[in-house]
């Protein structure tokens, strides 16, 4: 049986940062880190011990993707990782089972407790059933369009002003208009605000 730790992250410097710190801690597991959750099967077997970090925005984006690695690999720990965000609590998975939540701004103490408790408990722990967010009343709360939603969406997604046009066949002049008055109406004033807001309101689009 082999030991992995796969980090897979939204932020590299966030995954290198975490990279490091628990390759000071004393782990027999290899720490890798993966831009695509899909190549955990390139490396593990089914039989190996494994521990995933993966961000919240990627949760979202690959929840069918995570499914699946959860299924195939019954020895696996699932840890979601986010940035402190307003009302952080509400925002919820679709369908996905996860064991762990781990702030990125947690410190090493939580970082050494988080990681004795997974490698002490490997294939153990039950799993955590993480639901859908949205509360009902703010659902149409700033009634965005379809439009705005999927304009909203590939922010969120980090696509850049070109990318979106051509996704939404839309010049990149008439992205950036378009983006100006979504920010106004959703009352942000940028990318990463408009990102925490989509994350907060479940405008992520998933797979």
């Amino acid at each position: 049986m082999s030991y992995f730790i796969f980090i897979s992250d939204t932020q590299p410097f966030f995954a290198y940062g975490l990279k490091e710190l628990i390759k000071g801690r004393e782990t027999k597991h290899k720490v890798l880190i993966l831009n695509e959750c899909s190549k955990i099967y390139q490396y593990a077997s089914v039989d190996d011990s494994l521990i995933l970090f993966i961000d919240l925005l990627q949760a979202l984006k690959n929840d069918d993707l995570i499914r699946s690695i959860i299924y195939d690999f019954p020895n696996i720990k699932l840890v979601i990782t986010y940035a402190v965000y307003n009302s952080l609590s509400t925002v919820k998975v679709q369908g996905l089972k996860c064991h762990y939540i781990f702030h990125k701004t947690g410190d090493e103490e939580d970082l050494d407790a988080l990681m004795k408790e997974l490698e002490e408990n490997i294939g153990e722990t039950p799993e955590l059933d993480i639901i859908k967010l949205l509360s009902p009343e703010h659902e149409n709360e700033f009634a965005l369009s379809p439009r705005e939603a999927e304009l909203l969406s590939n922010v969120a997604g980090g696509l850049s002003n070109r990318v979106i046009g051509q996704r939404m066949f839309l010049s990149e002049k008439t992205v950036k208009n378009n983006l100006t008055s979504l920010y106004k109406k959703i009352e942000v004033t940028n990318r990463v605000e408009a990102t925490r807001f989509a994350l907060e309101h479940g405008f992520i689009k998933s797979k």
